[in-house]
């Protein structure tokens, strides 16, 4: 699988006449459109915790298919379920009649042996939903600590203790990748790029308070008082991972303001 790939290779039932929902125009969904949560799936449906207790494999491949791909930026968790849903049916899964998905190799799995064990890592748990399917949109946990370890091997794109454990162009792609859609957001990494015109209050979704949301709409970004090359996770609960390659800062912020430009200009002594 590689990110420019149709996901309608994995999943067949986006493929041309396939059982879900808008095949029309899901056959065009790219695995880095959901990455970038430009797909144009819908957010309708169980979200953060409240996904554990549905087949959220199945929600987000019957997800309706409100735009085109590459047109709106919708945030929610069916984009990264769909993701999970295509690696393990490209790992040997299968479609159940009612459009969930059996076997293939667990995604969570995956990643603890591909990277996390080799960074010395561990999530203290991951829930999943009721047919055993990760909660990729909210279910992680780790500690404070842990988190901040794998932000500096993003930091080192990819590299730990002499290693390349990832290629350091797909860690680099992540910040920098960009879509028509909204500027201000990678391949699972808000940016703070400035988002020029490619957010529209009420079309685009993004899960951000009041403050930051006015910047979107006039073209601004996160943190204007922050170099423009960082970038950041932020989880539910408001957890929130900052990497500044600027300064080589990784810092990890649990809980507190929602609007984190002033917190991290003071931070690096840059607040007006």
């Amino acid at each position: 699988m590689r990110a420019g790939d149709l996901a309608s290779i994995a999943i067949s039932a986006w493929a041309p006449g396939g059982a879900s929902p808008d095949p029309g125009q899901k056959q065009t969904i790219r695995l880095d459109n959901l990455l970038s949560m430009t797909g144009g799936l819908s957010n309708t449906g169980a979200s953060a915790l409240e996904l554990n207790n549905v087949d959220s494999f199945r929600q987000a491949i019957t997800a309706r298919s409100g735009n085109p791909p590459d047109e709106v930026f919708t945030y929610g968790p069916n984009s990264f379920q769909a993701f999970a849903a295509a690696f393990e049916l490209a790992t040997g899964g299968s479609l159940t009649a009612d459009l969930g998905v059996t076997g293939g190799q667990d995604s969570v799995s995956y990643l603890q042996t591909r990277v996390l064990n080799r960074i010395g890592i561990a999530p203290t748990q991951w829930l999943r939903d009721i047919r055993g399917h990760a909660n990729w949109a909210g279910g992680a946990y780790f500690t404070a600590r842990a988190w901040a370890t794998y932000g500096q091997f993003i930091l080192q794109k990819g590299a730990w203790q002499g290693e390349q454990v990832v290629p350091a162009a797909l860690i680099e792609r992540c910040s920098t990748y960009r879509n028509g859609a909204f500027l201000g957001y990678g391949l699972g990494f808000w940016l703070n790029r400035r988002v020029q015109d490619t957010f529209t209050p009420g079309v685009d979704s993004a899960p951000w308070p009041t403050e930051v949301a006015a910047r979107f709409g006039a073209g601004s970004n996160i943190a204007p008082n922050v170099p423009e090359s960082m970038f950041m996770a932020f989880g539910a609960g408001n957890v929130k991972m900052f990497i500044l390659p600027s300064h080589e800062i990784v810092a990890v912020k649990i809980g507190g303001t929602q609007d984190d430009d002033r917190f991290l200009a003071l931070m690096l002594g840059t607040a007006p």
